[in-house]
């Protein structure tokens, strides 16, 4: 391996398309001959627990659904 380096996109649900545009203007430019955009997501993770603590707490949920 020569060299492998990485990026954290911190865009919000534009994280993806932001990460392929990136990948893209890697590749057009010529300074990489392979690139690799992975995607995850742990914002619902932390909403999840943020609701239970509502319930917890307030024994309800914080809004109706």
């Amino acid at each position: 391996m020569k060299s492998i380096w990485e990026i954290d996109i911190n865009a919000a649900c534009a994280r993806f398309p932001c990460g392929l545009n990136i990948a893209n203007e890697l590749l057009a430019s010529g300074q990489n001959k392979k690139v690799l955009v992975t995607e995850a997501e742990t914002l619902s993770k932390r909403l999840i627990t943020l609701i239970e603590a509502y319930v917890y707490y307030l024994g309800r949920l914080p809004v109706p659904f």
